[in-house]
C-alpha cells in the first residue's frame, strides 16, 4: 500500500470515530408523536372526557454512553403531556368514541405518564439500550373511580457505543415506539373497555 493510500486510510479512520465520539456527547432532542393501535369502532357511540397529565421526575429520559462515562441527554423537543393527548384522542375518533370537556359527567380517563427511560450500558467493545415506558390511566365516573391500571412497555437493542451508540433517527423511532406499546396496551384491555359505557 502506497504511503498516500495509508495516509488516506488513517485520515478517514480518525475522522469517523473521532465523530462517533462526539456523537456520543450531543444531546440528542427527540420529536415525540406517538401512534396507538385501537380495536376498530370498540368504543362507538360513547362518550369519554381525556385528561393527560405529565409526572415524570425529569423532562429528560436518559443519557447516552460516551468513551469515558456518561455522554449527552437524550430529552423531548416538544410537550410529551400534549403528544400523547393528540395520540390518545386520534385514537379514542378512530374506536368511535365521542369526546367530551374533562368537566362533564361522562367517563373520564385520566391518563399520568409515570415515566419514560432511557438506559445504556457497555461493556468492553458493545452494550446496549433499555427503553421504558410506565403510564397510569384511572377511569372515573362522577366521583367514583371505576378502574385504575398501569400499562407498562419495554424495549431493547444492542449498540456499539465505542462507535458512537445509536443514530438520532433510531433513538426517536424508538422512544416514540416504546410510548405508543404502552398506549396501545390502554385499548386492548378489554376490562377497561367494557367498563366504558
Amino acid at each position: 500500500m502506497s504511503t498516500f493510500c495509508r495516509g488516506l486510510l488513517i485520515l478517514f479512520s480518525s475522522t469517523f470515530f473521532t465523530s462517533c465520539a462526539l456523537r456520543s456527547y450531543t444531546q440528542d432532542m427527540l420529536t415525540i408523536k406517538p401512534t396507538v393501535k385501537t380495536m376498530s369502532q370498540s368504543l362507538k357511540g360513547r362518550t369519554i372526557a381525556l385528561v393527560v397529565a405529565d409526572d415524570r421526575d425529569s423532562n429528560s429520559f436518559g443519557n447516552k454512553i460516551g468513551d469515558y462515562g456518561t455522554g449527552g441527554k437524550i430529552a423531548p423537543a416538544n410537550d410529551i403531556a400534549t403528544a400523547v393527548e393528540n395520540a390518545m384522542t386520534t385514537a379514542l375518533e378512530r374506536t368511535g368514541a365521542s369526546l367530551a370537556g374533562s368537566h362533564s359527567d361522562s367517563n373520564l380517563l385520566n391518563v399520568t405518564i409515570r415515566s419514560i427511560k432511557y438506559e445504556g450500558y457497555r461493556g468492553l467493545m458493545y452494550g446496549g439500550v433499555t427503553l421504558t415506558a410506565g403510564i397510569n390511566v384511572r377511569l372515573t365516573r362522577g366521583a367514583s373511580t371505576i378502574y385504575e391500571r398501569r400499562y407498562t412497555a419495554t424495549r431493547e437493542a444492542a449498540a456499539a457505543h465505542a462507535l458512537g451508540g445509536k443514530s438520532k433517527q433510531w433513538n426517536t423511532e424508538n422512544v416514540n415506539g416504546v410510548i405508543s406499546d404502552a398506549l396501545s396496551k390502554i385499548f386492548a384491555d378489554e376490562q377497561l373497555v367494557g367498563l366504558i359505557k
